[in-house]
């Protein structure tokens, strides 16, 4: 198991733990082994014995949080145990048995406490700073006007050894933390943008057949039209309509229909040239936007179509019939002009069945 998802176990995966949570699983682990630390270096500095029984406390305090908060998911009563006795136990104590303000391992442990009170959240959060602070403040009150109350180190080497070991926890905590924030960030920033781009997929996408959806379709049908008129460009549309679709509905069942349609368009996809645009116009109709296409190069693509269908068997080994409808605009100043008129024809097209000579064409 490598170390990243043995980590993850240890904290939790996102999708199971918030940030905050992973985050104070990670304290409650890094107070066990900062605990057994500082016990071995108060061992060889001879610092006061309350000093090593308070972090054996806090090593089974830190212990039995991290157990709550990550296997029992008691948030609430791992963070409140955690906050508790750092405010009112393990900031106290060292502050008056290890030299007060100027000692060090006091001010991580301060550091820890700020960071478990951010776990919370609203007046709890602000609650919990509050006394943190109030706390903070008391006991530099009480070193100030009664120093005697406070034990100072027994020598030089015991407070840097305290101080420089306390600093370089912190700056490990610390790091930790922006690794982990960025890393969640990171994540779940591409959480955000994978979802974004599937609903904005489905957004433009027929469920059914994978194809583009009507709305999209007239929105890009507008575009097509704007820029057949702004640049004098050709314009085609093919329309094609499955025959006699409700009855074969009605006589094998419409999961046989759906099937067809998914495999009609699986067709219609797979052959159609990268610059046009095929979707799903309504039912078993099918729009095929075709930009710089004149008439006849859109005669072509359907001729193609309809040899590749006539081949094709569908469902159950079963053929089909379709009407394929064919139209340009006779002028691409009129098209940009008359958008309107241009869908207009376009909703047309199935029913007038080459009424309209060459500007609208039909072939079976």
């Amino acid at each position: 198991m490598s170390g990243s998802k043995i980590l993850l176990f240890l904290i939790g995966e996102e999708k199971n733990f918030e940030l905050e949570y992973r985050i104070f699983n990670f304290y409650c682990l890094l107070g066990i082994i900062i605990s057994l630390i500082m016990v071995i270096i108060r061992y060889y500095t001879n610092l006061p014995p309350i000093l090593g029984v308070l972090l054996n406390i806090f090593m089974l305090i830190s212990f039995g949080c991290w157990y709550l908060s990550r296997f029992q998911r008691l948030f609430r009563l791992a963070t409140f145990i955690a906050a508790f006795s750092l405010i009112f136990v393990v900031t106290p104590v060292l502050w008056i048995f290890n030299a007060g303000s100027n000692g060090g391992a006091q001010y991580y442990f301060v550091f820890w406490g700020i960071m478990v009170c951010s776990v919370f959240r609203g007046w709890n959060r602000r609650f919990w700073l509050f006394l943190l602070f109030i706390v903070i403040g008391a006991l530099m009150y009480l070193e100030y006007y009664f120093p005697h109350f406070v034990v100072p180190y027994p020598n030089a080497t015991a407070r840097y050894i305290d101080v420089y070991a306390s600093f370089a926890t912190a700056m490990v905590a610390t790091t930790s933390i922006f690794i982990i924030w960025t890393n969640s960030y990171r994540d779940e920033h591409n959480h955000v943008k994978e979802y974004a781009e599937r609903l904005g997929e489905m957004a433009v996408t027929d469920g059914l057949t994978n194809l583009y959806n009507h709305t999209y379709l007239y929105q890009r049908l507008e575009d097509e039209i704007y820029k057949a008129g702004r640049y004098q460009q050709k314009l085609s549309l093919i329309m094609v309509d499955i025959d006699f679709f409700k009855a074969f509905n009605d006589t094998y069942g419409h999961p046989i229909g759906d099937i067809i349609l998914e495999q009609f368009a699986a067709l219609l996809r797979s052959h159609i040239r990268s610059s046009d645009i095929a979707g799903r116009y309504g039912g078993e109709e099918f729009l095929i936007i075709c930009p710089k296409t004149d008439l006849e190069g859109a005669l072509a693509i359907t001729e193609k179509l309809r040899l590749l269908v006539e081949q094709a068997r569908f469902g159950e080994d079963k053929s089909i019939v379709m009407t394929i409808s064919v139209a340009s605009p006779p002028g691409a100043a009129e098209t940009a002009d008359k958008p309107s008129r241009w869908q207009t024809r376009l909703c047309m097209l199935p029913k007038k069945q080459a009424a309209t000579g060459s500007k609208l064409s039909d072939r079976k």
